[in-house]
This record gives C-alpha cells, sequence and structure tokens, in this order.
C-alpha cells in the first residue's frame, strides 16, 4: 500500500495489519543512468501503533568504468546505443523498481550513479555476434557475483566489461509426434546448476521457434544445461517463465548439452508435454 504524505516528510500507513512489512521510498530515476534517491525500512506491527519512524533515503553509489572487446573473428565492432549494461537487484526489495542503465560513451566508457542494494552487473543487451565473457574490478572476476552498493565507498571506479566474439549457439528443430514441425512452441534452455536461475540470469534464455520449427539461441556462456520445448510458458508477469519451479518441472522432460567455447550444438527435440 502507499502510503499518506505530507509536506513536511512525515508519511502515514492507515489500517496496517500486524505483520512483517519494509517500507520504501523512491524518488525515481532522475536520468536513464542515474537512479534516484531511495531508502527502506523493516518494520513489525504486533497489534500497536508503530510511531516516530525515520526513513533515510541515500544518494546511492556510483559505476564507471570501459566496455573492452575480444575479437577473434574480424567482428564489427558495435555501436554504443547497441549495447545495455544495467545493476540488477538481487533483493527487489532492497532496492528501487527501476534500475538505471550504463550511459555508454563513443569511447567505451561507461557510469551508472545512485545504486542502492545488492545487485548484479549485468549484460542485457548486444548484437548475436557479442557475448560477455567477464566483468572485472581492479581485475578480479566478479562476473555474476551479487555486489554491495548504497554508501559512497561501495562506489566502484575500475569496472572492465569484456565482450567477446567466440559466442556459443544452440540450433534445431522441434517436432510432435507424428515429426511435423511445431511452429510457435517455447525451447527454454538452463543451467543444470540450480543457483544459477536467479531473475534475468543469463544462464536460463528461451526463444520461440519459427514457422517450420526451427529455432537458434545464441550467446549462452561456457557450462551444461537443460535444454526442452514446450507449447507455452507461464504468462503471469513477463519472468514467470524463470520461475524455479517451473524449471524444475521441465527437467524428466530436457535434453542435457554442455557448451564450451564457441561451440555449436544442433539439436532435435521432440516437443514436451509438462
Amino acid at each position: 500500500m502507499g502510503a499518506r504524505l505530507l509536506s513536511d516528510g512525515r508519511f502515514e500507513f492507515p489500517n496496517v495489519p500486524d505483520g512483517q512489512y519494509i517500507i520504501r521510498a523512491d524518488h525515481g530515476r532522475t536520468s536513464r543512468s542515474t537512479e534516484g534517491e531511495f531508502g527502506v525500512l523493516p518494520v513489525s506491527i504486533g497489534g500497536a501503533d508503530v510511531t516516530n519512524l525515520i526513513l533515510q533515503t541515500s544518494l546511492g553509489s556510483s559505476i564507471k568504468g570501459r566496455l573492452r572487446f575480444e575479437t577473434y573473428r574480424d567482428s564489427k565492432t558495435p555501436n554504443p546505443s547497441a549495447i545495455e549494461l544495467s545493476p540488477i537487484p538481487v533483493d527487489v526489495d532492497a532496492s528501487p523498481s527501476s534500475p538505471a542503465s550504463a550511459n555508454i560513451q563513443p569511447d567505451w566508457t561507461f557510469d551508472m550513479a545512485g545504486i542502492t542494494g545488492p545487485r548484479r552487473l549485468q549484460l542485457l543487451r548486444a548484437p548475436s555476434e557479442w557475448a560477455l565473457k567477464e566483468i572485472l574490478i581492479n581485475g578480479v572476476d566478479v562476473t555474476d557475483r551479487s555486489l554491495p552498493f548504497g554508501r559512497t565507498d561501495q562506489s566502484l571506479s575500475e569496472v572492465e566489461v569484456v565482450l567477446t566474439d567466440r559466442v556459443n549457439e544452440v540450433t534445431g528443430r522441434i517436432t510432435d509426434g507424428d515429426l511435423k514441425p511445431v511452429p510457435g512452441s517455447v525451447v527454454v534452455v538452463f543451467s543444470t546448476d540450480r543457483d544459477r536461475w536467479y531473475p534475468v540470469s543469463r544462464f536460463v534464455r528461451k526463444v520461440l521457434t519459427g514457422t517450420d520449427g526451427t529455432f537458434s539461441l545464441i550467446g549462452l556462456p561456457f557450462g551444461s544445461y537443460y535444454v526442452v520445448a514446450v507449447r507455452n510458458v507461464p504468462s503471469d508477469g513477463d519472468e514467470a517463465w524463470q520461475d524455479p519451479q517451473f524449471l524444475a518441472s521441465l527437467i524428466p522432460h530436457a535434453s542435457a548439452v554442455t557448451l564450451g567455447d564457441a561451440s555449436r550444438v544442433p539439436l532435435n527435440l521432440r516437443i514436451a508435454t509438462p
């Protein structure tokens, strides 16, 4: 529920049932690359009014660094506008609801500001011939690691995001029991390591099959994966298909593949009915 706000900064939540709550104050993004002031306060309600709370907002931390491209196939360096890098919240209660996206300059330096709460730096968008290789901070690999933000002394200034054109690709064709192609079905590829089933994980991907039942999925990191084709996925929210319970239900119907460096894996799969 939203608070009743007064001009002097006081707030009130009326008629709150007993329980454990999180109070969040979010000023909203001031630009695409800067999140606004944010604060969070846990509170317990147990049969009596809770008064005189103080919720302190913060300007958050900044993140600065550079993108670097490792070219093995003479791939063309993309335009900065084709790349999207964002600090994705690990705990949605501890971070604003609209994460920043890095401001990437023509010299491939980037910056973000106002970052609060535990985050993973993630490459959300890049041309298909490029994939994330690693993220380094002062030479230390922090790829896929949760990092703390919120205070000025938690700001980062030496972040290096490395992209490579040695990308993995999984291709194939989906058929039904009569060996007929199944257009518009959904191919879900997800890591065999359940610790990697977190929201917006680069180890969990899906793609629709074409009119001839074929599919191609490019840019998965090296590792072992389950691959399964289904007619549809949960639709109650854009990321509902990434729910660990749903992914676990797919395992008995899935094939397993291992991707290395620049692997090309062809698959022919039957549509599953989990």
